[in-house]
């Protein structure tokens, strides 16, 4: 009987193979591993970036309201957050063309106060006092130039604490076409914020 001898060369060829296969698994895998630490810390940087620019977008707009309410009475404070909070949320929602608003302090449609009014001003809009516009059953215009516009008044105040007030308001585009609102305002880091808001009356 005759033994089946593997010649050397094939053996030495066949490790040759295997060791190449082995070193192309090993490189795979570590290139792998390369790609999975790469886009870990790509994640972990993006993520730190969006954090920097959320705090500093944060910081402004704090540093912005506290602008705004300094040197403001604490009663035209509480109307600076209520006015700023109903611009911001209901001053597109009637009409997304409109940037003239007029605010009043109480139901007679008495102005705010020329530092209150002057603090609020912004380059997007135009702000004037209530007495200076017509109320009609829908629509709101400018007593001068006819410009159509919008109405944020807030009529009553009431202190629940140093820290916190009940405030009731109108926001609209006449006096049949708005909302009478409900707000919880509280004073958090030094500045009067909206907490809450309840739409009370439709009409």
């Amino acid at each position: 009987m005759k033994k089946c001898r593997v010649p050397l060369i094939a053996l030495l060829e066949l490790v040759l193979i295997v060791g190449t296969i082995t070193a192309l698994i090993v490189r795979a895998y570590r290139y792998d591993q390369n790609k999975r630490v790469q886009a870990n810390e790509l994640l972990r940087r993006s993520t730190a970036k969006a954090t920097r620019e959320l705090a500093a977008k944060h910081n402004s707009a704090s540093a912005s309201v506290r602008s705004i309410q300094a040197g403001l009475t604490q009663t035209d404070c509480v109307r600076a957050g209520v006015f700023q909070y109903d611009i911001s949320h209901y001053g597109h929602f009637y009409n997304p063309y409109i940037n003239l608003y007029f605010l009043s302090v109480d139901e007679k449609g008495g102005d705010p106060s020329p530092a209150l009014l002057r603090s609020l001003q912004s380059s997007h809009f135009v702000l004037k006092g209530g007495s200076q516009c017509d109320v009609m059953r829908s629509e709101v215009f400018d007593k001068r130039t006819k410009e159509n516009g919008l109405f944020f008044d807030v009529n009553s105040i009431g202190f629940l604490s140093t820290t916190k007030a009940k405030v009731e308001g109108r926001v609209g585009k006449g006096f049949m076409a708005g909302l009478g609102l409900e707000y919880i305002v509280e004073r958090i880091d030094g500045t009067w914020k909206v907490t809450r808001c309840n739409e009370m009356v439709v009409y």
